[in-house]
């Protein structure tokens, strides 16, 4: 009796044991599902943070480079105003003594043609003279 017993005990032992090994591993799975369902919460909260935190990241720079780049730009545009201006003033001073040159150049030009004027004037005022001269003296040899 005292087998039967142990053996009972035994068997008992074994159900007892084999129904806290299932309840064990129906626990254990329990408890990985709910940690396995946290991490993926956890992960993608953490994705959307992470993908919020850039989007907005991304944003400050994209708005600091149009910044940027809109100052850089003013400062170009500056620059070459700057040089505009200054390649305008050399043209204008340039074009300023190409223009007194040629007011000296049209002065001396429209002497030049007074004194021609003067000069065809004068040669036809001598030839003339000389024309007059030679009748002149045609008239005196002849008459002497």
């Amino acid at each position: 009796m005292e087998d039967r017993l142990v053996a009972r005990m035994d068997e008992q032992n074994q159900n007892l044991e084999d129904r806290l090994v299932a309840r064990m591993d129906e626990q254990n799975q329990k408890l990985r599902d709910e940690l396995v369902t946290r991490m993926d919460e956890q992960n993608q909260k953490l994705r959307d943070d992470l993908t919020t935190r850039m989007d907005e990241q991304n944003q400050k720079l994209r708005d600091d480079l149009i910044a940027r780049m809109d100052i850089k730009g003013r400062e170009l545009e500056n620059s070459i105003l700057e040089e505009v201006d200054r390649v305008q003033e050399i043209s204008t001073k340039h074009y300023n003594r190409l223009d007194m040159k040629i007011d000296n150049l049209t002065k001396v030009v429209n002497g030049i043609q007074m004194e021609t004027g003067t000069i065809q004037l004068l040669v036809e005022n001598v030839s003339d003279l000389q024309e007059r001269v030679g009748k002149l003296e045609k008239i005196v040899y002849h008459t002497a």
